[in-house]
């Protein structure tokens, strides 16, 4: 990420207090910048507070009003108090300075500058597939009709590793549902038999983390009816209230980057979603490994494949629209891999050639480590 331009301007304050707005620009999306100080007059702001100062943020929203900071306690998620060096997205950066009353601050718009820095990372986790079969102090199986009315049974031995990669692979079988019941309502028990298998692994019990830099490298195919995933759970509430991050997931020819919450209907989700067709790449893609990548932190969350933002979202939007107001993304969450076949929306695999492979060589986790930054250059916005 690089810096593009800042400006500050004079805005109206809603309580009374004088008000500055700081508008900070970003391009690209390798090594996120973080402000980490804002100096005012030669103060520099410890934690972004000192006497009479304060600095609040709302994100990706370029107002600072009435509604926004002293409405409802809904409302109030739109802007957020800024308590230490705050990870910056591509585009627009809104940061509010305000004064007290006794502040004269005309006098002091160049006496404003601010500094950014990249955050450094340490790596925490990993699982790089190197032995010839899976780790099960990481990951356990699932195992039968899961969700979403698939059409695979997932089972442990269509899982592999080989080569320094892991293999998901779904396969073309014919055999009974050990689960059927005839009588059932029930799609998982219902069927009287399995026509797909394939394999779906989770780190749930074993490793969860709350925030980092999550990473990927994988190859998909793009056929009809293959439905891969790389996604995450919250480990408390049931779902959607802990949440739910789809960092890789591929159906119907195109790329989807999700996060769902919680709402006040059980098992219905508030979805924050977007998409990217593959036909948007060159006719090779789907051949070659591709870097799916998440960045999650206080802030915020943003899902990325080969540096390509596919969707970032402020965390102050990111709670269950329910009575709770639970942030679901502010706890730990595991993660899964899995590889789905039919179901509500992988499409119809009746003219795909089987077997059909997701292929990962590594999946990482880093988190950031406290107080170290890289690059730090202090720049002094342009006075609007």
């Amino acid at each position: 990420m690089k810096y593009v331009s800042s400006r500050l301007s004079i805005a109206d304050s809603p309580s009374g207090n004088h008000l500055m707005k700081l508008e900070i620009l970003t391009a690209g999306n390798t090594r996120p910048l973080s402000l980490t100080t804002v100096s005012v007059d030669g103060r520099k702001l410890k934690e972004f507070e000192t006497g009479n100062i304060k600095i609040y943020c709302t994100e990706t929203d370029s107002t600072f009003s009435p509604t926004n900071f002293f409405g409802s306690s809904a409302s109030k998620k739109a802007v957020c108090k800024i308590t230490g060096a705050h990870s910056l997205k591509e585009g627009a950066n809104y940061f509010w300075l305000m004064f007290d009353q006794g502040e004269l601050i005309e006098t002091l718009q160049n006496k404003i500058s601010f500094e950014l820095a990249v955050q450094e990372y340490q790596l925490v986790w990993s699982d790089e597939f190197n032995g010839n079969k899976i780790d099960t102090a990481n990951w356990s199986f699932e195992n039968g009709f899961v969700r979403n009315d698939e059409l695979q049974w997932y089972q442990q031995q269509n899982a592999f590793c080989a080569n320094g990669v892991l293999t998901i692979e779904a396969r073309k079988e014919s055999k009974m549902n050990p689960d059927f019941v005839s009588t059932s309502t029930d799609w998982r028990k219902s069927r009287d038999s399995i026509r797909y298998t394939s394999s779906s692994i989770r780190t749930a019990g074993k490793q969860s983390w709350l925030y980092g830099r999550f990473e990927m490298k994988a190859r998909i195919d793009t056929i009809s009816g293959y439905w891969p995933a790389w996604w995450t759970l919250g480990v408390s509430k049931r779902w959607p209230s802990n949440g739910e991050i789809d960092i890789m997931e591929f159906y119907r020819g195109k790329l989807l980057a999700n996060y769902a919450v919680g709402t006040s209907m059980p098992s219905t989700a508030f979805w924050f979603s977007n998409t990217k067709p593959v036909s948007s790449f060159n006719a090779k893609w789907k051949d070659k490994f591709h870097l799916w990548r998440l960045e999650w932190d206080e802030d915020g969350i943003g899902i990325y494949v080969d540096d390509i933002l596919l969707n970032y979202q402020s965390q102050s939007n990111l709670y269950n629209r329910d009575s709770t107001l639970f942030f679901p993304f502010k706890q730990p969450h595991y993660m899964l891999l899995n590889l789905a076949i039919g179901g509500d929306n992988g499409g119809d695999p009746v003219d795909s050639f089987f077997p059909l492979k997701y292929q990962v060589d590594y999946v990482r986790v880093s988190q950031k480590i406290n107080g170290r930054f890289s690059n730090r250059k202090t720049y002094q916005p342009k006075i609007k």
